[in-house]
């Protein structure tokens, strides 16, 4: 009989792959039969609200995640010496471009991606005249390195580096700024060490927003030995190595047993 359940609100692979793992089963979001039983381990895949009330233990509890998907609440959770320094003041943002620095303008507070990201400039500043009205702010930090480390409780279980593809068409610019797949990024694993600082850093992000695991988005400035968290993924996407880490984790937590 099955202990592990995972729910996952939305279509994932991943979610599927896990439970199969896990040997365990996952919820349908519709026509669900599923009744919570005090033996269940439910892992609850990026929810911040169930619609059942668990009897069991919640690997991420709903109220945790719905902390961590809003960016400014998840700033606000986590020690100042892990985030990028932000605000959320209109005036503030633009003192820090009027003294050089570039500003993230987050006009979505729950999205991925870069979706709802502005990068304003002091080249922008100058073209623009003024800074949009957005309900977040952070101060750009300069990278040397962006990492995915997967952290289950106090343990990394992996971790990938951001890399430009191999195979870009020539000609392709690929904007370092904002490292997704669209501006020619990739998560790759071969020769990849990330430094202890952003390890650390992952585990304490994850610690600090009350969740048991997380994807944490860090970035690395080598010149300040400074990792900065970016946010936390509570539904990551999983294949291959990264859903069988995730599956010895749970597999072998002690406090689940």
């Amino acid at each position: 009989m099955s202990r592990f359940f995972v729910y996952s609100a939305r279509p994932s692979d991943g979610a599927k792959e896990l439970a199969t793992a896990l040997d365990g089963k996952r919820i349908k979001t519709e026509g669900s039969t599923y009744k919570p039983k005090a033996t269940h381990i439910l892992v609850n895949w990026g929810n911040s609200s169930l619609p059942f009330k668990p009897a069991g233990v919640v690997l991420n509890p709903p109220e945790a995640i719905a902390i961590a998907s809003n960016k400014l609440s998840s700033f606000q959770k986590m020690s100042k010496d892990i985030a990028p320094p932000w605000t959320t003041s209109q005036e503030e943002a633009a003192k820090w471009l009027e003294a050089g620095d570039t500003v993230c303008v987050r006009q979505k507070l729950r999205s991925s991606g870069a979706d709802g990201l502005v990068i304003f400039g002091p080249e922008n500043f100058k073209e623009w005249g003024e800074l949009s009205k957005a309900p977040l702010y952070t101060k750009y930090v300069k990278k040397a390195a962006e990492y995915r480390i997967h952290v289950y409780k106090d343990w990394v279980i992996d971790y990938q580096q951001k890399r430009l593809r191999s195979d870009l068409p020539e000609g392709f610019k690929p904007n370092y700024k904002i490292q997704n797949l669209e501006n020619g990024f990739i998560y790759a694993r071969e020769n990849v060490q990330p430094p202890k600082q952003v390890m650390d850093n992952a585990i304490r992000a994850v610690s600090e927003l009350g969740l048991d695991f997380g994807a944490v988005d860090v970035i690395y400035n080598e010149k300040k030995s400074q990792a900065i968290v970016l946010e936390v993924n509570t539904a990551p996407g999983l294949q291959g190595t990264t859903i069988t880490s995730y599956a010895n984790a749970i597999l072998k937590d002690k406090e689940l047993v």
